[in-house]
């Protein structure tokens, strides 16, 4: 989980379940930068990104809603899997 954000957490924890899962995720640049983007944010102000989600009374329903219209994408993040060996053969032809 990004520390910066720990304020925010159980805003979300309790709206979004599952995107606050997906914080504590590898991808969770990701998904940072989706609720950046619900909130009118940059990724690079994450101090204006939690003013803003604690100052608004409708964060919990935009999390809700994020999480809802994102639910399948997010699962597929919280659920992937890296392969323990990936085979590349490549052909080169100059002729």
């Amino acid at each position: 989980m990004i520390a910066i954000l720990k304020d925010i957490i159980p805003i979300i924890e309790t709206s979004a379940p599952m995107i606050a899962s997906a914080l504590g995720s590898p991808m969770s640049g990701i998904i940072v930068k989706m609720i950046c983007d619900a909130f009118g944010t940059s990724p690079h102000d994450l101090p204006t990104l939690i003013s803003k989600i604690q100052s608004s009374e409708d964060a919990p329903a935009i999390f809700k809603s994020l999480e809802s219209a994102n639910s399948n994408w997010i699962s597929g993040l919280l659920n992937f899997q890296r392969p323990n060996k990936i085979t590349i053969s490549v052909c080169l032809d100059w002729n």
